[in-house]
């Protein structure tokens, strides 16, 4: 019997637009294990909701709110926005910050830690490629904005083009070919170096 062919589903043109890609709740849910959430929670490039709903998961005192270019997680969703326009939306009232951003070559990502710093007041959670790491620029960028904790995501998360993976169903987070990190910078305690971890899916820390 010859094999049978079966076609990916295509991802619609508007991902690679908004450099649109949607995180396993897991990877939130093993960081919540650790990283204490209380207040107004924003997650300012929300896609979907995945870190919203996480957070919510954890019976945290507070409230979830998200923001992004495209009503894609109305049940949190307050307004439609850009995240290169976060004064105007008021985040201001922000206590903690989660967010998996639009990484466009690197350059998205740190515009976004850039902001995000100004208005997070407790803490900030982004996630990230580790190639973040590495570069003599990317170098320079983290002698100025030096995280205090950084998860390192010990089971690889799959990251698939947000409008396929309804269709993908159950194979959607399979076979993550891209290592991940998670970058914490808190600001309810001094600065005294980052630490490093390895985080498995189930919250361990190794």
């Amino acid at each position: 019997m010859g094999r049978v062919e079966t076609q990916r589903p295509i991802a619609d043109a508007s991902d690679s637009e908004f450099d649109f890609y949607v995180e396993p709740q897991w990877i939130w849910d093993a960081l919540f294990c650790h990283e204490k959430l209380w207040g107004v929670v924003v997650d300012p490039c929300c896609g979907t909701g995945t870190a919203l709903k996480a957070a919510e998961a954890t019976g945290m005192p507070g409230w979830c709110i998200g923001y992004d270019v495209v009503d894609r997680a109305s049940s949190f969703q307050t307004v439609c926005r850009d995240i290169f326009d976060l004064k105007k939306w008021g985040a201001e009232g922000a206590g903690i910050m989660v967010t998996n951003p639009p990484f466009y070559k690197g350059q998205g990502w740190k515009q976004t830690v850039v902001l995000a710093k100004q208005y997070a007041r407790y803490k900030l959670i982004m996630i990230g490629s580790d190639k973040l790491h590495y570069s003599g620029d990317r170098a320079d960028f983290w002698a100025q904005h030096r995280p205090s904790r950084i998860y390192n995501f010990a089971d690889r998360p799959s990251m698939p083009p947000g409008s396929i993976v309804e269709a993908l169903g159950k194979d959607a987070f399979k076979n993550g070919a891209i290592n991940y990190s998670a970058y914490v910078w808190d600001f309810t305690a001094p600065q005294l170096g980052t630490q490093t971890y390895w985080l498995r899916k189930d919250g361990t820390l190794i």
